[in-house]
Protein backbone atom coordinates (compact mmCIF):
# COMPACT_ATOMS: atom_id res chain seq x y z
CA UNK A 1 0.00 0.00 0.00
CA UNK A 2 1.52 3.36 -0.71
CA UNK A 3 -0.30 6.43 0.49
CA UNK A 4 -1.70 8.79 -1.66
CA UNK A 5 0.70 11.58 -3.54
CA UNK A 6 0.20 15.83 -1.95
CA UNK A 7 1.89 18.40 -1.20
CA UNK A 8 3.67 18.78 2.49
CA UNK A 9 2.00 21.54 3.48
CA UNK A 10 -1.58 20.18 4.88
CA UNK A 11 -1.77 20.57 8.35
CA UNK A 12 -3.02 16.54 7.99
CA UNK A 13 -2.14 13.90 5.21
CA UNK A 14 -4.97 12.95 3.77
CA UNK A 15 -5.69 9.42 4.56
CA UNK A 16 -5.97 7.41 1.83
CA UNK A 17 -4.01 4.32 0.28
CA UNK A 18 -3.83 2.75 -3.11
CA UNK A 19 -4.76 -0.56 -3.10
CA UNK A 20 -4.18 -2.00 -7.28
CA UNK A 21 -5.38 0.72 -9.45
CA UNK A 22 -7.52 2.74 -7.30
CA UNK A 23 -6.74 5.05 -3.90
CA UNK A 24 -9.54 4.33 -1.07
CA UNK A 25 -10.28 6.59 2.05
CA UNK A 26 -12.67 6.11 4.85
CA UNK A 27 -14.32 9.48 5.83
CA UNK A 28 -17.59 9.54 7.87
CA UNK A 29 -17.61 5.35 8.25
CA UNK A 30 -17.78 5.13 4.35
CA UNK A 31 -14.95 3.78 1.97
CA UNK A 32 -14.88 6.19 -1.30
CA UNK A 33 -12.53 4.87 -4.30
CA UNK A 34 -10.83 7.85 -5.34
CA UNK A 35 -9.06 8.52 -8.87
CA UNK A 36 -5.92 9.51 -10.11
CA UNK A 37 -4.33 11.35 -7.37
CA UNK A 38 -1.00 11.58 -8.58
CA UNK A 39 -2.48 13.35 -11.58
CA UNK A 40 -1.19 16.94 -12.16
CA UNK A 41 -3.86 19.55 -12.15
CA UNK A 42 -1.72 22.83 -12.07
CA UNK A 43 1.03 22.47 -14.41
CA UNK A 44 3.31 25.31 -13.82
CA UNK A 45 3.28 24.22 -9.85
CA UNK A 46 2.99 20.54 -10.08
CA UNK A 47 -0.30 20.51 -8.25
CA UNK A 48 -2.23 17.33 -8.37
CA UNK A 49 -5.57 16.32 -7.87
CA UNK A 50 -4.68 14.55 -4.87
CA UNK A 51 -3.40 18.62 -3.60
CA UNK A 52 -7.46 19.05 -4.33
CA UNK A 53 -8.34 16.45 -2.35
CA UNK A 54 -6.31 17.12 0.88
CA UNK A 55 -7.37 20.45 0.60
CA UNK A 56 -10.83 19.82 1.09
CA UNK A 57 -9.95 17.26 3.62
CA UNK A 58 -8.18 20.04 5.78
CA UNK A 59 -10.54 23.03 5.11
CA UNK A 60 -13.81 20.64 5.76
CA UNK A 61 -14.46 22.21 9.06
CA UNK A 62 -14.64 25.55 7.98
CA UNK A 63 -16.05 25.01 4.41
CA UNK A 64 -18.78 22.59 5.36
CA UNK A 65 -21.06 25.00 7.41
CA UNK A 66 -20.91 27.08 4.01
CA UNK A 67 -21.85 24.11 2.24
CA UNK A 68 -24.34 22.19 4.13
CA UNK A 69 -27.40 22.20 2.67
CA UNK A 70 -27.29 23.98 0.15
CA UNK A 71 -27.88 22.51 -3.12
CA UNK A 72 -24.35 22.64 -5.26
CA UNK A 73 -23.08 23.57 -8.65
CA UNK A 74 -19.46 21.91 -9.32
CA UNK A 75 -17.34 23.45 -11.86
CA UNK A 76 -15.89 20.06 -13.12
CA UNK A 77 -12.07 20.29 -14.30
CA UNK A 78 -10.78 16.53 -14.58
CA UNK A 79 -7.91 17.79 -16.71
CA UNK A 80 -7.11 20.27 -14.59
CA UNK A 81 -6.72 24.07 -14.88
CA UNK A 82 -4.97 23.85 -18.85
CA UNK A 83 -8.01 21.62 -19.64
CA UNK A 84 -11.52 22.05 -20.49
CA UNK A 85 -14.15 22.56 -17.78
CA UNK A 86 -17.75 22.86 -17.44
CA UNK A 87 -20.37 23.60 -14.75
CA UNK A 88 -22.99 20.44 -13.57
CA UNK A 89 -26.07 20.72 -11.72
CA UNK A 90 -27.87 18.06 -12.06
CA UNK A 91 -26.61 14.96 -9.44
CA UNK A 92 -24.48 12.29 -12.04
CA UNK A 93 -26.56 9.22 -12.50
CA UNK A 94 -24.08 7.53 -10.56
CA UNK A 95 -23.97 9.62 -7.29
CA UNK A 96 -24.41 7.35 -4.09
CA UNK A 97 -28.34 7.00 -2.74
CA UNK A 98 -25.81 8.65 0.53
CA UNK A 99 -25.55 12.02 -0.50
CA UNK A 100 -28.24 14.28 0.01
CA UNK A 101 -30.24 16.01 -2.94
CA UNK A 102 -32.09 19.00 -3.51
CA UNK A 103 -34.69 18.83 -5.95
CA UNK A 104 -35.05 22.71 -6.98
CA UNK A 105 -38.17 23.92 -9.12
CA UNK A 106 -35.89 25.58 -13.05
CA UNK A 107 -38.35 26.64 -15.92
CA UNK A 108 -35.06 25.82 -17.62
CA UNK A 109 -34.81 22.42 -16.70
CA UNK A 110 -36.70 19.46 -18.84
CA UNK A 111 -38.48 18.04 -16.65
CA UNK A 112 -38.96 20.76 -14.12
CA UNK A 113 -36.55 20.28 -11.72
CA UNK A 114 -32.89 20.20 -10.93
CA UNK A 115 -31.80 17.83 -8.68
CA UNK A 116 -28.65 18.84 -7.32
CA UNK A 117 -26.23 17.10 -4.99
CA UNK A 118 -25.45 18.83 -1.74
CA UNK A 119 -21.99 18.61 0.31
CA UNK A 120 -23.39 18.15 4.17
CA UNK A 121 -20.26 15.99 5.39
CA UNK A 122 -17.24 15.18 4.73
CA UNK A 123 -17.61 12.06 2.61
CA UNK A 124 -19.65 13.79 0.41
CA UNK A 125 -17.44 16.60 0.25
CA UNK A 126 -14.57 14.45 -0.82
CA UNK A 127 -16.97 12.57 -2.87
CA UNK A 128 -17.13 16.10 -4.91
CA UNK A 129 -13.70 16.84 -5.15
CA UNK A 130 -13.06 13.43 -6.67
CA UNK A 131 -14.99 14.57 -9.77
CA UNK A 132 -12.38 16.85 -10.61
CA UNK A 133 -14.58 19.61 -8.63
CA UNK A 134 -12.11 22.01 -8.27
CA UNK A 135 -14.75 25.03 -7.64
CA UNK A 136 -17.82 24.83 -5.16
CA UNK A 137 -20.33 26.85 -6.37
CA UNK A 138 -23.62 26.98 -4.02
CA UNK A 139 -26.78 28.58 -3.87
CA UNK A 140 -27.38 31.45 -2.00
CA UNK A 141 -30.30 30.08 -0.31
CA UNK A 142 -30.49 26.89 1.59
CA UNK A 143 -32.53 23.73 0.33
CA UNK A 144 -35.38 24.22 2.44
CA UNK A 145 -36.36 27.20 1.39
CA UNK A 146 -34.90 28.13 -2.27
CA UNK A 147 -36.60 31.25 -2.66
CA UNK A 148 -35.33 33.19 0.70
CA UNK A 149 -32.01 33.77 0.82
CA UNK A 150 -30.05 34.44 3.66
CA UNK A 151 -27.61 36.87 2.59
CA UNK A 152 -26.52 39.69 -0.05
CA UNK A 153 -23.75 40.28 -1.10
CA UNK A 154 -21.70 42.75 -3.44
CA UNK A 155 -19.40 40.97 -6.37
CA UNK A 156 -16.54 43.68 -7.02
CA UNK A 157 -15.30 42.59 -10.48
CA UNK A 158 -12.49 44.43 -11.67
CA UNK A 159 -12.49 44.84 -15.28
CA UNK A 160 -8.78 45.43 -16.59
CA UNK A 161 -8.74 47.56 -13.40
CA UNK A 162 -5.81 47.19 -10.68
CA UNK A 163 -6.67 44.40 -7.36
CA UNK A 164 -5.61 47.62 -5.10
CA UNK A 165 -8.78 49.29 -7.14
CA UNK A 166 -10.90 46.86 -6.16
CA UNK A 167 -10.19 46.92 -2.20
CA UNK A 168 -10.67 50.91 -2.73
CA UNK A 169 -14.45 49.77 -3.97
CA UNK A 170 -14.67 47.36 -1.26
CA UNK A 171 -14.04 50.27 1.51
CA UNK A 172 -16.93 52.63 -0.44
CA UNK A 173 -19.08 49.63 -0.09
CA UNK A 174 -18.10 49.16 3.96
CA UNK A 175 -18.49 52.79 4.83
CA UNK A 176 -22.56 52.36 3.02
CA UNK A 177 -23.40 49.77 4.79
CA UNK A 178 -21.99 50.65 8.00
CA UNK A 179 -24.23 54.01 7.27
CA UNK A 180 -27.20 51.68 6.88
CA UNK A 181 -26.28 49.90 10.26
CA UNK A 182 -25.55 47.07 8.62
CA UNK A 183 -22.07 44.74 9.26
CA UNK A 184 -20.44 43.10 6.40
CA UNK A 185 -17.87 40.51 5.90
CA UNK A 186 -15.41 41.06 3.03
CA UNK A 187 -13.56 37.64 1.22
CA UNK A 188 -11.13 37.47 -2.08
CA UNK A 189 -12.98 35.74 -4.97
CA UNK A 190 -9.56 33.84 -5.33
CA UNK A 191 -9.26 35.26 -8.31
CA UNK A 192 -9.41 38.96 -9.74
CA UNK A 193 -12.48 40.45 -7.09
CA UNK A 194 -13.59 40.99 -3.93
CA UNK A 195 -17.07 39.80 -2.43
CA UNK A 196 -18.32 41.89 0.78
CA UNK A 197 -21.56 39.39 2.24
CA UNK A 198 -24.16 40.96 4.86
CA UNK A 199 -26.27 38.30 6.43
CA UNK A 200 -29.70 39.36 6.72
CA UNK A 201 -32.89 37.70 8.68
CA UNK A 202 -34.65 35.39 6.14
CA UNK A 203 -38.06 36.54 4.73
CA UNK A 204 -36.74 38.96 2.10
CA UNK A 205 -36.84 38.56 -1.51
CA UNK A 206 -33.99 37.96 -4.29
CA UNK A 207 -35.54 41.60 -5.66
CA UNK A 208 -35.90 43.21 -2.14
CA UNK A 209 -32.15 42.29 -1.88
CA UNK A 210 -31.47 42.87 -5.64
CA UNK A 211 -32.60 46.04 -5.14
CA UNK A 212 -31.00 47.18 -2.37
CA UNK A 213 -27.48 46.06 -3.71
CA UNK A 214 -28.49 47.89 -6.50
CA UNK A 215 -29.38 51.46 -5.19
CA UNK A 216 -26.57 51.42 -2.86
CA UNK A 217 -23.96 50.38 -5.98
CA UNK A 218 -25.82 53.28 -8.10
CA UNK A 219 -25.13 55.51 -5.16
CA UNK A 220 -21.43 54.85 -5.10
CA UNK A 221 -20.96 55.29 -9.02
CA UNK A 222 -22.39 58.27 -8.54
CA UNK A 223 -19.95 59.19 -5.63
CA UNK A 224 -16.75 57.78 -7.69
CA UNK A 225 -17.58 57.41 -11.37
CA UNK A 226 -13.45 57.28 -11.98
CA UNK A 227 -13.08 54.02 -10.20
CA UNK A 228 -16.75 52.56 -10.11
CA UNK A 229 -19.43 51.70 -12.72
CA UNK A 230 -23.00 49.11 -12.91
CA UNK A 231 -23.00 49.57 -16.85
CA UNK A 232 -23.56 46.60 -18.68
CA UNK A 233 -21.97 47.29 -21.83
CA UNK A 234 -18.38 45.83 -21.68
CA UNK A 235 -16.97 48.82 -23.60
CA UNK A 236 -18.25 51.42 -20.50
CA UNK A 237 -16.36 48.96 -17.81
CA UNK A 238 -13.06 49.06 -19.00
CA UNK A 239 -10.61 49.74 -16.03
CA UNK A 240 -13.33 50.34 -13.86
CA UNK A 241 -14.61 48.03 -10.64
CA UNK A 242 -18.07 46.36 -11.90
CA UNK A 243 -20.73 46.07 -8.78
CA UNK A 244 -22.55 43.24 -10.00
CA UNK A 245 -26.11 42.30 -9.13
CA UNK A 246 -25.35 38.24 -8.74
CA UNK A 247 -28.28 38.21 -5.97
CA UNK A 248 -30.86 36.17 -7.75
CA UNK A 249 -32.56 32.61 -7.48
CA UNK A 250 -30.51 29.85 -8.92
CA UNK A 251 -26.85 32.42 -9.51
CA UNK A 252 -23.91 30.93 -7.03
CA UNK A 253 -20.48 32.19 -6.71
CA UNK A 254 -17.42 30.08 -5.61
CA UNK A 255 -17.76 29.78 -2.03
CA UNK A 256 -15.94 31.19 1.22
CA UNK A 257 -12.51 28.44 1.36
CA UNK A 258 -13.01 27.03 -2.37
CA UNK A 259 -10.29 26.28 -4.28
CA UNK A 260 -9.82 28.44 -7.62
CA UNK A 261 -8.15 26.90 -10.79
CA UNK A 262 -5.79 30.14 -10.71
CA UNK A 263 -2.05 30.17 -11.09
CA UNK A 264 -0.81 29.39 -8.02
CA UNK A 265 -3.34 27.64 -6.63
CA UNK A 266 -5.42 30.36 -4.97
CA UNK A 267 -8.30 29.91 -2.44
CA UNK A 268 -11.58 32.19 -1.68
CA UNK A 269 -10.30 33.81 1.62
CA UNK A 270 -12.31 36.06 4.51
CA UNK A 271 -10.53 39.43 4.94
CA UNK A 272 -10.42 41.62 8.14
CA UNK A 273 -11.60 44.92 7.23
CA UNK A 274 -7.83 45.92 8.79
CA UNK A 275 -6.46 43.84 6.11
CA UNK A 276 -8.45 45.69 3.60
CA UNK A 277 -7.27 48.80 4.71
CA UNK A 278 -4.07 47.49 4.65
CA UNK A 279 -3.91 46.31 1.08
CA UNK A 280 -3.54 42.55 0.30
CA UNK A 281 -3.31 40.35 -3.08
CA UNK A 282 -5.59 37.43 -4.37
CA UNK A 283 -1.68 35.64 -4.55
CA UNK A 284 -1.18 35.80 -0.65
CA UNK A 285 -3.75 33.27 -0.47
CA UNK A 286 -3.05 29.91 -1.78
CA UNK A 287 -3.33 26.10 -1.40
CA UNK A 288 0.18 26.03 0.10
CA UNK A 289 0.40 29.16 2.32
CA UNK A 290 -3.42 29.52 4.24
CA UNK A 291 -3.11 27.00 6.71
CA UNK A 292 -1.44 28.91 9.52
CA UNK A 293 -3.92 31.76 8.69
CA UNK A 294 -7.21 29.59 9.49
CA UNK A 295 -5.62 27.78 12.31
CA UNK A 296 -5.26 31.35 13.78
CA UNK A 297 -8.34 32.90 13.10
CA UNK A 298 -10.49 30.50 12.61
CA UNK A 299 -13.42 31.03 10.55
CA UNK A 300 -13.67 34.65 10.00
CA UNK A 301 -17.08 33.92 7.94
CA UNK A 302 -19.02 32.45 11.03
CA UNK A 303 -21.26 35.51 11.37
CA UNK A 304 -22.70 35.65 8.30
CA UNK A 305 -23.98 32.38 9.10
CA UNK A 306 -24.77 33.13 12.80
CA UNK A 307 -25.57 36.82 13.10
CA UNK A 308 -28.78 37.89 10.58
CA UNK A 309 -29.44 41.24 10.43
CA UNK A 310 -32.97 43.25 9.68
CA UNK A 311 -33.03 44.19 6.40
CA UNK A 312 -36.12 46.27 6.82
CA UNK A 313 -34.80 49.69 8.05
CA UNK A 314 -32.10 49.91 5.29
CA UNK A 315 -34.82 49.25 3.05
CA UNK A 316 -37.25 51.99 4.68
CA UNK A 317 -34.09 54.45 4.42
CA UNK A 318 -33.30 54.06 0.85
CA UNK A 319 -37.00 54.32 -0.36
CA UNK A 320 -37.74 50.54 -0.69
CA UNK A 321 -40.48 48.15 0.42
CA UNK A 322 -39.17 47.58 3.60
CA UNK A 323 -41.37 44.30 4.48
CA UNK A 324 -40.35 41.12 3.75
CA UNK A 325 -41.55 39.82 0.51
CA UNK A 326 -41.55 35.99 1.83
CA UNK A 327 -42.29 33.85 4.68
CA UNK A 328 -39.09 32.58 6.30
CA UNK A 329 -39.77 28.10 5.62
CA UNK A 330 -38.90 25.12 4.15
CA UNK A 331 -39.13 23.93 1.23
CA UNK A 332 -42.62 23.33 -0.96
CA UNK A 333 -44.10 20.44 0.16
CA UNK A 334 -43.33 18.49 -3.87
CA UNK A 335 -39.37 19.66 -2.82
CA UNK A 336 -39.17 17.76 0.15
CA UNK A 337 -41.61 15.22 -0.98
CA UNK A 338 -38.76 14.14 -3.72
CA UNK A 339 -35.72 14.77 -1.48
CA UNK A 340 -33.44 12.32 0.08
CA UNK A 341 -33.09 13.69 2.64
CA UNK A 342 -34.27 13.97 6.38
CA UNK A 343 -37.41 16.17 5.66
CA UNK A 344 -38.56 13.62 3.94
CA UNK A 345 -39.46 11.29 7.05
CA UNK A 346 -40.97 15.17 8.33
CA UNK A 347 -43.26 15.17 5.50
CA UNK A 348 -45.06 11.48 5.76
CA UNK A 349 -45.43 12.23 9.05
CA UNK A 350 -47.26 14.81 8.81
CA UNK A 351 -49.23 13.39 5.97
CA UNK A 352 -50.45 10.27 8.63
CA UNK A 353 -54.46 11.34 8.68
CA UNK A 354 -56.21 12.07 11.96
CA UNK A 355 -55.30 13.50 15.76
CA UNK A 356 -51.68 14.85 15.44
CA UNK A 357 -51.49 14.47 11.35
CA UNK A 358 -52.18 16.38 8.65
CA UNK A 359 -55.72 18.43 8.67
CA UNK A 360 -56.87 16.99 5.25
CA UNK A 361 -59.56 14.73 5.39
CA UNK A 362 -58.67 11.12 5.06
CA UNK A 363 -60.36 9.35 1.81
CA UNK A 364 -63.95 8.34 2.60
CA UNK A 365 -63.52 4.47 1.39
CA UNK A 366 -65.90 5.14 -1.20
CA UNK A 367 -65.94 5.13 -4.57
CA UNK A 368 -66.51 8.69 -5.93
CA UNK A 369 -68.69 9.34 -8.78
CA UNK A 370 -67.18 9.99 -11.52
CA UNK A 371 -66.67 14.17 -12.45
CA UNK A 372 -65.04 16.91 -13.89
CA UNK A 373 -63.85 18.96 -11.07
CA UNK A 374 -61.00 21.09 -9.95
CA UNK A 375 -59.40 23.17 -7.39
CA UNK A 376 -57.24 25.78 -7.27
CA UNK A 377 -55.69 25.56 -3.66
CA UNK A 378 -54.10 28.39 -1.79
CA UNK A 379 -52.11 26.52 0.29
CA UNK A 380 -50.86 27.34 3.61
CA UNK A 381 -48.32 24.40 4.12
CA UNK A 382 -44.35 25.15 4.91
CA UNK A 383 -44.95 28.55 2.55
CA UNK A 384 -47.86 29.73 1.06
CA UNK A 385 -48.05 28.54 -2.74
CA UNK A 386 -50.86 27.33 -4.90
CA UNK A 387 -51.92 23.90 -6.37
CA UNK A 388 -53.30 23.15 -9.05
CA UNK A 389 -55.72 19.84 -8.74
CA UNK A 390 -57.79 18.39 -11.92
CA UNK A 391 -60.05 15.05 -10.60
CA UNK A 392 -59.02 12.20 -12.71
CA UNK A 393 -59.91 8.61 -12.12
CA UNK A 394 -61.77 9.26 -8.67
CA UNK A 395 -58.54 11.43 -7.40
CA UNK A 396 -56.93 14.63 -7.65
CA UNK A 397 -53.89 14.85 -9.46
CA UNK A 398 -52.14 17.64 -8.81
CA UNK A 399 -49.23 19.93 -9.66
CA UNK A 400 -47.58 22.30 -7.21
CA UNK A 401 -47.43 26.31 -9.05
CA UNK A 402 -44.41 27.43 -6.65
CA UNK A 403 -43.93 30.91 -8.23
CA UNK A 404 -47.54 32.17 -7.95
CA UNK A 405 -50.08 32.15 -10.67
CA UNK A 406 -50.85 33.28 -13.96
CA UNK A 407 -52.40 36.62 -14.14
CA UNK A 408 -52.89 37.14 -17.61
CA UNK A 409 -54.08 34.35 -20.78
CA UNK A 410 -50.75 33.34 -22.03
CA UNK A 411 -48.29 33.83 -19.16
CA UNK A 412 -46.44 30.90 -18.73
CA UNK A 413 -45.75 29.16 -15.50
CA UNK A 414 -43.66 25.73 -13.94
CA UNK A 415 -46.23 23.63 -12.70
CA UNK A 416 -44.14 20.89 -10.56
CA UNK A 417 -46.68 17.43 -10.31
CA UNK A 418 -46.82 16.41 -7.01
CA UNK A 419 -48.86 13.25 -5.21
CA UNK A 420 -52.11 12.31 -6.27
CA UNK A 421 -54.74 14.24 -3.49
CA UNK A 422 -58.37 12.34 -2.46
CA UNK A 423 -61.24 14.27 -3.10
Amino acid sequence: MRRAVHGPWYPRPLPAERRGEAWWLEADGRELRLSNLDKVFWPEEGYTKGDVLAHYFNVAELILPHLRERPLTMKRMPDGIAGPFFYEKTAPAHTPDWIARCPVPSEDAREGLITYLMANDLASLLYVANLGCIEMHPLHSRCGSVDVPDYLFFDLDPMEASFEQVLRVALHVRAALDALGLASYPKTSGATGVQVFVPIEPGYSYRQVRDLVGALGRMIERADREHVTMAWQIERRTGKVFIDTMNRAGANIAAVYSLRPEPGATVSTPLTWDEVEAGVRPSDFTIATVWDRFARLGDLFEPVRTRPQDLGPALEALGLPAEPELRAARSSEEVIRASRDPDLGEYLAKRTFGPGGTPEPAPSGRAPAPGTSFVIHKHRATRLHYDLRLEHEGALASWAVPRGLPTQPGDRRLAVRTEDHPL
